[in-house]
């Protein structure tokens, strides 16, 4: 038989999972065997590094992003050694409205913006055309101590402005009061007159009163005679009478209680029911008993008594009633001599009151002139003070205006030196109604502080402008820390749609290759956390360990769209074989056998893009070393840990159950 017509030499036998010897094979076995130990490993390498993210920082420090001998960053050492840190760049406040920013109304409200802004926290120097020396007052030459008497001017125009006013108001009190007089004299003239009247009737009262008084004590004196008499007869009545007939009584009792013979007479208990009835009313006792009749009746002789005692002080009491009035009869006397002497002195009065009228008058007219006089002098030495401080002389003061805030232009003073708006033409635009401000932070302008203090600064700007002349005006602040500020929202609202349609797309590839939604789902969720481990790990060795202010601004973004690519396309790798080997054995032996003989392609790969992202971390930019750091971890933990074990094992775990809802996922 020739060679061409020999049968073909029998290929070799491909090794099963539980045959190959090769680390791959070893490892599906592991996973296969070990699905929860291994998950549980898988997570205690990629979650720990998750604690890292709430303290991670991202910074725009593009000058920390250049080496340190770099002529830029070089000079810019150089400045923050001699000024502080946001004079170097620092933050414009521009202000564009349609009338000039030098009207006196708009430049009150640039002196208020310029002071909120210099109380800010995070702000160091506040620059203006209402404040060109951050509120420190400018030297000023003092010819003859000219600003001291300025100063003691004003303060004098301030005082007798106040003494001009308290003149006026006590003129006005005066006046007013002088008028109530004036209105009340005419019923004082009318009450002098019915004084008079009223007092002649009440003589004629007094009088009458005095007869009824002498006829009270008339009567009071027959009825002390008669009470004595009472009382002397209630005497004669206990004596003569109560007290004998008690005395008998009690014989009587006693002689019948010893009568025995009799008892046995029927008669003989109502003689003693009788005698005891009358020994009961005649001493107040039973005396079968002993006890009271009634209470609070002690007997005949015993109440008499008592009616004695109460007409004896009844007949005191009436002597002392009489007493009395024979005293209030002596004091009518004395008021009728005084009413005699009031009526004749209301006589008199009556002409003094229609005097007194005519003066209050007069004087009424006197103070209403000098109220009117006073108070317009207080208006113009008001006036006076008020144009004067409204000046801003004050402030050039020493010792006068240190107390009153920093230093700002006024329009008083802009008036008062017009070659002063020719200074401060380099706060202004050609035309006057545009201006910058110029603030100046206590911090990097580039670091996250300073792009916060940017919208603090805004807001300021516009609760300070409210209600003034420029409440409409546009303000945009601009410079450095501006533009950062700008860049670091965009970038923001930009990163969360890229997340969302980068992992809606992935998921939707992964659903229509796997033709099913519990694989996919997890999938994604490990390729996630591989990047969340990589950001942890970078965020670690670069902001912990190296002490850096934080990670670059654009490494996040870029970051999730490199990993979650290449997380998804080795997932897609391994899962669509393990897909097809569950087409003719188990979930189990399918995950074995996807991951034995994708292991060493995807794992080759994977270091091949790791170490061409390392080759990044031998630049001399930061942002790039931390970028290839980042990329190799991310590149590294998606090949050795996600692929690896945490997809195998997860799918293991869920068995038929990955391929949900399709047809596969119904049979074991």
């Amino acid at each position: 038989m020739s060679r061409l017509d020999s049968p073909p030499a029998a290929a070799p036998a491909v090794p099963t999972p539980e045959e190959d010897p090769s680390v791959w094979g070893r490892v599906s076995r592991l996973v296969v065997a070990h699905p929860g130990r291994v998950l549980a490993g898988a997570l205690a390498i990629v979650l720990p590094p998750l604690l890292a993210l709430p303290s991670m920082q991202l910074t725009h420090d593009t000058l920390a992003d250049l080496p340190a001998d770099a002529p830029s960053a070089v000079g810019f050492e150089a400045l923050s050694e001699h000024f502080p840190p946001g004079e170097t760049a620092p933050l414009a406040l521009v202000i564009d409205d349609d009338e000039p920013i030098t009207d006196p109304g708009s430049l009150r409200a640039m002196a208020d913006l310029s002071r909120n802004l210099k109380r800010l926290d995070g702000v160091d120097t506040v620059r203006s055309v209402a404040m060109p020396t951050d509120g420190e007052p400018p030297e000023v030459q003092d010819a003859d101590g000219a600003t001291e008497r300025i100063g003691q001017f004003q303060e004098g125009l301030e005082e007798a402005a106040a003494g001009a006013g308290q003149l006026a108001d006590g003129a006005g009190q005066l006046r007013a009061g002088l008028a109530r007089i004036e209105e009340r004299l005419p019923e004082l003239s009318r009450g002098l007159d019915d004084a008079v009247a009223g007092t002649g009737e009440l003589r004629a009262g007094v009088a009458e009163l005095r007869a009824g008084v002498g006829r009270l004590r008339d009567g009071l004196a027959e009825l002390r005679a008669g009470l004595g008499e009472a009382r002397d007869g209630a005497r004669q009545l206990r004596t003569d009478v109560a007290e004998p007939a008690e005395a008998a009584i009690r014989e009587a009792w006693d002689a019948l209680s010893d009568f025995t013979v009799g008892a046995t007479d029927p008669e003989y208990e109502r003689a003693a029911r009788a005698t005891g009835e009358a020994y009961g009313r005649i001493t107040g006792e039973d005396p079968r008993t002993g006890r009271q009749v009634e209470p609070g009746y002690e007997g005949l002789a015993a109440a008499l008594r008592e009616l004695e005692v109460g007409l004896g002080e009844a007949v005191d009491g009436t002597a002392e009633l009489v007493s009395g009035a024979d005293q209030l009869d002596e004091g009518l006397g004395q008021l009728d001599a005084g009413l005699a002497e009031l009526a004749a002195g209301l006589r008199e009065a009556g002409p003094g009151v229609d005097q007194l009228r005519d003066g209050v008058a007069r004087l009424r007219d006197g103070a209403g002139e000098l109220e009117a006089g006073a108070s317009e002098l207080r208006r113009r030495l008001a006036s006076g003070a008020a144009e004067l401080q409204d000046s801003g002389f004050e402030q050039l003061i020493p010792g006068l205006g240190q107390d009153r805030g920093p230093f700002v232009v006024t329009p008083g003073l802009l008036q008062a030196l017009p070659e002063l708006e020719d200074q401060l033409a380099f706060f202004l635009a050609d035309d006057d109604t545009r201006t910058r401000v110029f603030v100046g932070l206590s911090m990097s302008p580039f670091s996250p502080d300073a792009l916060v203090t940017v919208d603090a600064v805004a807001e300021v700007a516009e609760l300070s402008l409210n209600g003034s002349p420029l409440e409409d005006a546009t303000v945009a602040p601009t410079g450095i820390s501006s533009f950062w500020n700008d860049v670091d929202t965009a970038a923001g609202r930009d990163f969360r749609i890229i997340i969302v349609a980068v992992i809606l797309g992935v998921f939707l590839v992964l659903v229509v290759l796997l033709r099913a939604l519990v694989a996919p789902l997890y999938m994604v969720l490990t390729v996630l956390l591989s990047f969340g481990s990589a950001l942890g790990i970078a965020t670690i060795v670069f902001q912990g360990i190296g002490g850096r202010a934080g990670l670059a601004w654009w490494l996040p973004p870029f970051l999730f769209v490199l990993l979650v690519a290449l997380g998804a396309d080795y997932n897609i790798y391994l899962m669509s074989r393990v897909r097809e080997e569950a087409d003719r054995r188990t979930t189990r032996a399918a995950v074995a056998e996807g991951t034995r003989l994708t292991g060493g392609v995807i794992t080759s790969a994977g270091l091949i893009l790791a170490g061409s992202f390392a080759a990044l971390m031998s630049a001399d930019l930061a942002s790039m070393r931390q970028m290839g750091f980042a990329m190799t971890v991310g590149i590294l933990l998606d090949t050795f840990v996600v692929r690896t074990f945490l997809v195998p094992s997860i799918a293991v775990l869920l068995g038929r159950f990955n391929w949900w809802p399709s047809a596969r996922a119904r049979y074991p």
